[in-house]
């Protein structure tokens, strides 16, 4: 798991920061979030997931800092759910499909770290 966090690290350190950006790297011990918030436009702000569970990365989007989203990987594994993200703790509730029909259910609250080239 740290490879592939490394590597996301490494994809965003090449991005330009505008100064309320944040970027944070979560974990409970079993399941990883990389979070990336930046403007979109004005008024909103846009958040970029990558929910890391074993070998499995899927990838979505959520308007703002809470709010339900639908996050898939290439291989159609998804997890939908709920996700709220206050200071540096980010709440995970939902269920997660990983192979056919049969689903998990994740309630999690992730621990994060700020890293560098959030802009802040």
């Amino acid at each position: 798991m740290k490879k592939t966090l490394l590597v996301f690290g490494l994809a965003l350190t090449s991005s330009v920061w505008a100064a309320d950006s944040q970027w944070l790297l979560c974990d409970d011990g079993g399941l990883a979030l990389n979070v990336v918030s930046h403007r979109l436009g004005a008024e909103e702000k846009l958040t970029d997931l990558a929910l890391i569970h074993g070998s499995q990365i899927l990838l979505g989007e959520l308007k703002g800092d809470e709010g339900d989203v639908v996050l898939k990987s290439a291989d159609k594994k998804v997890f939908k759910g709920h996700v709220k993200i206050k200071d540096k703790l980010v709440t995970v509730n939902g269920s997660l499909l990983l192979s056919g029909k049969i689903s998990s259910p994740v309630n999690a609250q992730l621990k994060c770290k700020e890293m560098e080239g959030s802009g802040k």
